[in-house]
Order: structure tokens, then C-alpha cells, then sequence
């Protein structure tokens, strides 16, 4: 959320690992020790699975959501979430 907000909201660069830092310090994690995870690429091998998979599923947009094999692409009002996942057997929790 924080990486969200800093983004959507304030319209900061999110690209800028030295921003990033500072980020995880307001979402209480430590900043240091995330900015050197991102400067090091250390999960590089997790992250480029996930591009994969994603590129393999064919999702071109986020936020993508993706039930059963069938795709709710963009941001979408509630109810069409809502009918999204009921339509696709959702369990209401």
C-alpha cells in the first residue's frame, strides 16, 4: 500500500530505488536493508518467474485479475468486481 500511495497519490517516481527506501521505512520495514535487496537484485530469479508466468497467462495490464482461466483486466468499479467473482465461484468469506 505504501508503494501504492507513493505512486498514485504523491506521483513519485517508483523506479528510484533511493525512493524506495525510504518507502519501506514509512510502511515500517528496514529502509536499509531494502534498498540494498533492490540495488542487488536480490530476488531477481522470484521476480523473473512471475514476469513469466504472467506474460505465459497473457496479462497485459494491471491490475489483472484472473479466475478459472478468465481475465478482469483494469480497474474496475466494485460491482463489477463483485459480479466477477460470483460470477466465477467465488467463496464469500
Amino acid at each position: 500500500m505504501a508503494v501504492f500511495r507513493a505512486y498514485f497519490a504523491a506521483g513519485k517516481n517508483i523506479g528510484q530505488i533511493s525512493l524506495l527506501g525510504g518507502v519501506a521505512v514509512s510502511a515500517t520495514l528496514p529502509g536499509d536493508e531494502a534498498q540494498e535487496i533492490l540495488e542487488t537484485r536480490a530476488f531477481r530469479d522470484s521476480v523473473d518467474r512471475d514476469w513469466l508466468r504472467s506474460y505465459t497467462l497473457g496479462v497485459s495490464a494491471v491490475p489483472t485479475f484472473l479466475m478459472n482461466g478468465h481475465f478482469l483486466v483494469g480497474a474496475q468499479p466494485y460491482r463489477l468486481l463483485e459480479k466477477f467473482l460470483r460470477d466465477h465461484d467465488a467463496e464469500e468469506r
